[in-house]
């Protein structure tokens, strides 16, 4: 069993009829569309202590970039977990 993240590629317009004169509500923060890469998987003991490595990266990013964000999306301070 393989695990995938995905890797950083922007969508955001840059030009044209959508972006000019447009009624769409503009995202908080750039929104980013992420390609598959490989995290680890229980194939063996390596790829297991790689799957742990990449599921605590994950984790801390949840904890801290991915609250900021989530936390100025619904304009909360975000002292509620702590």
């Amino acid at each position: 069993m393989y695990t995938t993240v995905y890797s950083e590629e922007s969508i955001i317009p840059r030009s044209g009829a959508a972006a000019a004169g447009s009624n769409m509500r503009k995202p908080a923060s750039p929104i980013r569309i992420f390609h598959s890469t490989p995290l680890g998987n229980t194939a063996n003991t390596i790829q297991t202590y790689r799957l742990i490595k990449s599921l605590k990266v994950l984790r801390t990013w949840v904890d801290v970039e991915f609250r900021m964000w989530w936390d100025k999306v619904l304009g909360v301070d975000g002292a509620f977990g702590e």
